[in-house]
């Protein structure tokens, strides 16, 4: 995936949208499975990888290390018996995002040093390595860095351990799993996320042989195996793009069809406000129905950790607020700089005022000066701004491309990379609803 791009999309908007569609599988599990097959020397078989930015670039890294694969329809084969390279240099014309540290905490089962380029990706804040620097050296793992690569060695035999991490974050409790699934011994995982994701990689990690048994919703022991076996593993469908889908529908009046998608109990936190908000869905054959219910409903959130409202749908459901009657808030708890979106969606007509103040309860932003709540007037009609809206990450870009739907006139969203970086196909499912939107190169 290529850094920042020329490209814009442009959608004329002022209809309803409707259609049948299918959902990709899940951005932020299809990665993290890819990279968990290398823990074993055995050939592994993932289904439902979806086509995006994200997939590419660990692609790419696979490529580094000398990892062979195919990849055709959605089914990626992956062959990690012949891993060659644990240097990886950087290149600048690629975005990484976070996972060459994820494969860092494979790669350093296989080989005493390992070198892997520093992070990128989606900006919303500064995204700390604490956590993961930790947790290597509280595996006896030194941990050095200069201005392109993060640098691993193994000071010793890599035995389990006791982490307790300071807050539930996913890519650490990835980071954690990795090491420790293969470390000699037990570890105990505390304070650990619990996103679907999470409990998916989990459960594929048992079925490579993973020794891993939870005691609470926040907590695993795992005790380290010798091995892990290939797998065959089918990824979930992707639960973002399925609210992302949700929202086009609710504030356009139109009826969306999703195809072919399993576990929609993993949608269940945004259902409940969805459905609070005036937004209604039903179980079709092998699949999910969305639609406006009734008028839109003003509501206050906060986000926070699963099962807490996601931060992943918050940039959409700020959208949706702007076309609810009254007066709605989000409370932004996770990241410090996830409500930048809204400056742009003023640009539409979004009518919004971003204040530094917890909006219900404390987080660990209060007092520090930095504007993570919001409040945002209904009802208001949108119009296309007249310029270039730069997605500033792919959970603002998909956002914008729905303000462009449900706006009057011609609406051109830039930055297109960030956008398919997580979201598959996403032109041609656009043009399935009935929405007038080219790529302009």
């Amino acid at each position: 995936m290529v850094g920042f791009c020329v490209d814009f999309y442009q959608v004329r908007g002022g209809y309803n949208f409707s259609g049948q569609i299918k959902c990709g599988g899940a951005k932020n599990l299809s990665t993290k499975a890819i990279i968990a097959t290398l823990l074993s020397d055995e050939i592994s078989i993932l289904d439902n990888i979806p086509n995006i930015g994200d997939v590419e670039v660990t692609k790419v890294l696979l490529k580094k290390i000398g990892v062979y694969f195919e990849f055709e329809n959605g089914k990626m084969t992956i062959s990690p018996n012949q891993i060659n390279n644990f240097t990886i240099k950087p290149e600048h014309n690629i975005l990484y995002g976070r996972l060459p540290i994820l494969l860092l905490a494979v790669l350093i089962h296989k080989n005493d040093s390992v070198s892997v380029p520093k992070l990128d990706g989606c900006k919303f804040g500064p995204r700390s390595t604490d956590f993961h620097f930790d947790i290597l050296r509280k595996f006896g793992i030194s941990i050095q860095e200069n201005e392109d690569n993060y640098i691993a060695k193994k000071t010793k035999k890599i035995t389990g351990q006791n982490i307790s991490l300071p807050f539930p974050s996913v890519g650490a409790t990835e980071f954690a799993l990795f090491i420790s699934v293969l470390a000699e011994g037990i570890s105990v995982l505390e304070n650990i996320a619990a996103e679907p994701e999470i409990m998916c990689l989990i459960a594929m990690l048992q079925q490579m042989g993973a020794k891993i048994h939870w005691i609470s919703h926040n907590k695993i022991v795992v005790e380290g195996v010798k091995k892990l076996h290939g797998v065959n593993y089918r990824i979930i469908n992707d639960r973002i793009e399925m609210a992302s889908w949700a929202v086009l529908a609710a504030c356009s009046d139109g009826v969306i069809d999703i195809e072919t998608v399993d576990h929609i109990e993993w949608l269940s936190t945004f259902l409940g406000v969805f459905q609070r908000m005036g937004g209604g869905f039903k179980r079709i054959d092998n699949g999910i129905r969305f639609f406006k219910k009734g008028e839109l409903k003003s509501i206050s959130i906060e986000t926070g950790p699963y099962p807490a409202f996601s931060t992943d749908y918050q940039p959409m459901i700020t959208l949706m607020m702007s076309q609810a009657n009254g007066i709605s808030s989000i409370h932004e708890t996770l990241f410090e700089d996830r409500l930048s979106h809204l400056q742009n969606l003023k640009k539409f007509g979004v009518k919004s005022e971003i204040i530094t103040k917890c909006i219900g309860s404390s987080c660990q932003f209060s007092n520090q000066n930095y504007y993570h709540s919001a409040f945002i007037c209904g009802n208001t009609k949108l119009e296309s701004p007249n310029q270039i809206i730069k997605s500033e990450n792919l959970r603002s870009g998909i956002t914008y491309l729905i303000a462009g739907c449900i706006s009057k006139g011609i609406s051109k969203i830039g930055n297109t990379n960030l956008i398919t970086r997580g979201y598959e196909n996403i032109l041609e499912k656009f043009k399935l609803l009935n929405v007038d939107i080219n790529l302009i190169k």
